[in-house]
């Protein structure tokens, strides 16, 4: 039987639609020490991605690095969980350069 004669809802199609995509990022932000990389950590991963993003984020601390790594289905909530992640980030940084000690 040659691939002419299959009948045609037994064919395969390249249809990927049903699948949906991710889309990911990842960002590596140099902090002044491992302690103070681990509190920003602590103070971020608190705040989950809202259910209504269909993202997700997860945060390690490798030496004195901050890794965040940001999923979502589509590139808008991608593009508005990255902003509020850094939106975040500034805040808890600020704060504790006004109130933590060095």
């Amino acid at each position: 039987m040659s691939c002419s004669e299959i009948p045609e809802q037994c064919k395969s199609t390249d249809d990927t639609s049903e699948v949906p995509k991710r889309h990911s990022v990842t960002f590596q932000i140099p902090m002044k020490s491992n302690a103070y990389a681990k509190i920003v950590q602590a103070s971020l991963q608190v705040d989950p991605e809202p259910e209504r993003s269909r993202c997700s984020k997860t945060i390690e601390v490798f030496d004195c690095d901050l890794r965040v790594h940001i999923t979502g289905l589509d590139m808008k909530n991608l593009r508005n969980a990255s902003t509020n992640f850094f939106e975040l980030f500034d805040l808890v940084t600020q704060t504790i350069e006004q109130f933590g000690k060095d």
